[in-house]
């Protein structure tokens, strides 16, 4: 399962994401859709940990983005594909 609570992200002093609060299951096909430009690549982005953005992301309880750079890196390898 997937947590995302309260993220944030900026680039260039204008907001990207803003509060972004979703739950999603382990099982199961998730869409991203939108205009370009409108923040889709960065909420994965921040999902992954490839960026730092503010609030809470959780992939089966492990807190994202609290992990050291090796520890993403590590994690990542072992477990999204």
């Amino acid at each position: 399962m997937i947590e995302i609570k309260n993220v944030s992200f900026s680039y260039r002093h204008q907001d990207v994401l803003r509060n972004i609060n979703l739950t999603l299951p382990n099982a199961g096909l998730i869409t991203v859709i939108g205009p370009s430009g409108c923040g889709k690549s960065t909420l994965l982005n921040c999902i992954a940990g490839l960026i730092k953005c503010s609030g809470t992301v959780k992939i089966d309880s492990q807190q994202i983005d609290k992990m050291s750079e090796e520890e993403k890196d590590d994690f990542r390898l072992k477990n999204i594909g």
